[in-house]
């Protein structure tokens, strides 16, 4: 994680990349850092890479370059590169499936090795093989080619039985594999298992029995097997009996075996079961024997097949004997297991066994001791081992039931301490995160918020971080940008929020997604999981001022009186539009009202008033303030105060010579008139005679 310490001046971007791209890789080439993000700790999420090589952990480097900016400060400042370790998964071996237990016969049945290597070489792979034994089976191919490209595919090697034309026992014999050649230093020279084939006689007539020696028992009741089988096919029932030479230390499971012409060649098993006598006796050798054949068929009617040789182990000396002796398995769903243990000798007083779970997270057990006594010293105790669930996705895990050691009176049991038990606990957790709702979240350009939750399906080892952006930040941005869950808060519901943003666009509704980065954690099982993505829509809420005019002129209006203008302000857009201020400059401009709230699709009426209180030109600008995406707009206003003319002008003096003028004599006439306005001329007429035509006199200024 990265981020700066100080405020840029400029855009910061620091290059991001890896040194080696075959063991590790980045989730962002660059970072970014601007004046709104730089104190917000970014994250770099490091993948380890698998190359399928042996090549062991490889080191690399994490190399974040020099910062690019015009912040001087910042530009050419390089912070320190990471150090990192890709751990590898990968080992050298040749896989061979199966190594026993293969049987051919003389009739040519054969069987298939299956091959194929672990890891990925470097260089062609030779793998050479042979029969240790050709007259009794055959291999084919005599060697196998792995190289970079098939390495992980199984080939096959087929085990061929040859017919000697002996009528001996089955024959073992071996798949020989040599060393590898390669230039792949690593795998040069490692030795493959070989493989043990049992080569199956079929010559007539005769009875195989195999094997014939080595037999083990136990007088708690471990078994031994042999098989038998025909040579060749006979022409009626071929019947075997079969007893045992002492009762006391074994027994069998069955007491007789039945040969037809139809399944002579099928190999039949006889279980042998070891018998405790209860004395501490030893080993004791006995035989299984077997009958002389009955039949119909000559060639077989009274052939005796060998014995076999049976060693029953005495456990009835000093020690605990335990069943089953294999790992237990249980799981975190609760199922459970049990094994049993009893003393193989009478004890001269009380042998408590403790038992103990090495991790009770993962499993318990019941009861916690076992308690011998010297009249159920031979009883076997059951101890139930329960599985537990942890509720951390850590796949199946490995802990040990130990036993013991015992504590007793008895020196011989005192401090004697038994095997302990293996046992393999199934996990059922499955690592993801839920991410709840993924879709249908909802926030508007306004500012209205959704969230959704983020919670973990199981306990992480360490603590998880998932990384959150916003695909569109004109849209919506998204808080916190990263989500911390603790192991111990694992459980817990983690809510992330997501903001509407107004980008002053009538855009319509707009779909953007929070992007949820892979998990960032040092826990291997949750790291790297990529959660869900999640849709939002951001809801579109714009206002549009519209006016009915776009500049009023009052033009004359009479000094000391008002003149009105109505302005429709309408709503175009599809969220209310609200108008916070309606001024002018002058007092001789007044607007009513002031302020308002406009619904979506409505209107609102302004009455501008001019009232002049001189003669003059009246200029002013009328400013509307408001939440749509002008802000602010202007109109300009116009006007002129005037004083309208309403007193007529008064005559004050009318004269004319001569005085007494004679018919047919000039006269000239002179008035005096007064206008208290001054405003318009004074017109001045005069008429000869009571209905003669009117005339004007004069016109004064």
């Amino acid at each position: 994680m990265i981020n700066l310490t100080s405020l840029p001046t400029s855009d910061v971007r620091i290059p991001v990349s890896v040194s080696d791209t075959t063991e590790g890789s980045v989730s962002v080439s660059e970072v970014i850092f601007t004046s709104s993000n730089w104190e917000t700790v970014q994250s770099i999420v490091l993948k380890g890479e698998n190359d399928d090589e042996q090549d062991g952990d490889v080191s690399y480097t994490l190399s974040l370059s020099a910062a690019v900016s015009d912040d001087g400060s910042y530009n050419g400042l390089d912070p320190a590169d990471v150090s990192a370790t890709n751990y590898d998964d990968d080992r050298v071996a040749v896989e061979v499936f199966p190594t026993e237990g293969i049987i051919v016969s003389e009739r040519g049945n054969d069987a298939i090795i299956s091959v194929r290597l672990d890891s990925k070489p470097t260089a062609d792979v030779f793998v050479g093989l042979t029969s240790s034994d050709p007259a009794e089976g055959a291999v084919s191919p005599s060697s196998l080619t792995f190289n970079p490209e098939n390495w992980s595919d199984y080939q096959s090697v087929t085990v061929e039985g040859v017919s000697d034309g002996i009528a001996d026992s089955d024959e073992i014999f071996t798949v020989i594999f040599f060393q590898v050649a390669s230039e792949d230093q690593d795998y040069s020279g490692f030795d493959p298992p070989d493989v043990s084939v049992t080569n199956m006689n079929l010559d007539p007539p005769g009875i195989n029995i195999y094997p014939t020696t080595g037999l083990t028992t136990s007088e708690i009741g471990d078994r031994a097997k042999f098989s038998a089988v025909l040579l060749s096919p006979p022409n009626s029932n071929v019947t075997i009996g079969l007893s045992v030479s002492d009762s006391t230390e074994g027994d069998l499971l069955s007491s007789l075996l039945i040969f037809t012409p139809e399944n002579w060649d099928t190999p039949q098993n006889v279980t042998v079961v070891g018998k405790d006598d209860f004395d501490d006796d030893g080993d004791k050798s006995f035989s299984v024997t077997t009958i002389a054949a009955a039949s119909d068929d000559p060639l077989y009617s009274g052939l005796d097949p060998a014995d076999v040789s049976v060693t029953n182990v005495d456990e009835d000396g000093l020690g605990f004997t335990f069943y089953p002796i294999d790992t237990l398995s249980t799981s975190e769903d609760g199922k459970s297991a049990q094994f049993t243990f009893l003393l193989t000798s009478e004890p001269s007083s009380h042998v408590i066994v403790p038992v103990v779970s090495t991790d009770a997270s993962e499993g318990t057990v019941s009861p916690g001791w076992a308690i011998f006594k010297q009249d159920n010293w031979s009883k076997p105790k059951k101890v139930t081992v329960t599985g537990m669930d942890d509720n951390i996705a850590d796949n199946d895990i490995r802990y040990t039931i130990l036993v013991g050691p015992a504590e007793s009176s008895d020196t011989n049991y005192e401090g004697l301490d038994p095997v302990d038990f293996f046992v393999t606990n199934r996990d059922n957790d499955s690592a993801y995160v839920l991410i709840s709702p993924t879709s249908g979240l909802v926030t508007t350009e306004t500012g209205q918020q959704d969230t959704f939750s983020l919670t973990l399906s199981a306990r992480p080892r360490k603590d998880v971080i998932i990384p959150l952006s916003s695909s569109d930040n004109s849209e919506g941005n998204i808080k916190p940008d990263s989500v911390l869950i603790p192991v111990n808060n694992w459980s817990d519901s983690f809510e992330a929020v997501i903001t509407g943003k107004n980008d002053d666009d009538v855009d319509g509704d707009q779909a953007f997604t929070i992007l949820t980065a892979p998990v960032v954690s040092f826990d291997y099982i949750f790291s790297g999981i990529d959660p869900p993505d999640v849709e939002v829509t951001n809801l579109d809420r714009e206002p549009v001022l519209n006016l009915s005019l776009a500049a009023l002129d009052f033009n004359s209006v009479q000094i000391d009186t008002s003149a009105v203008i109505s302005l429709s302000v309408s709503n175009a857009g599809n969220d209310t539009l609200k108008i916070t201020e309606i001024t002018s400059k002058t007092t001789n401009f007044s607007v009513v009202p002031e302020e308002a709230a406009v619904p979506a699709g409505d209107s609102v009426t302004v009455a501008v008033t001019f009232s002049p209180d001189t003669i003059d030109t009246y200029i002013d600008t009328l400013t509307i303030v408001s939440n749509a995406s002008q802000r602010s707009i202007k109109i300009p206003l116009q006007g002129v105060g005037v004083t309208i003319d309403n007193v007529k002008p008064v005559i004050s003096e009318v004269a004319h010579s001569p005085e007494n003028p004679g018919i047919g004599s000039d006269i000239a006439l002179s008035c005096t008139a007064t206008d208290e306005n001054g405003m318009l001329d004074v017109q001045i007429f005069y008429r000869q005679g009571g209905s003669g035509v009117e005339k004007q006199l004069a016109m004064i200024s």
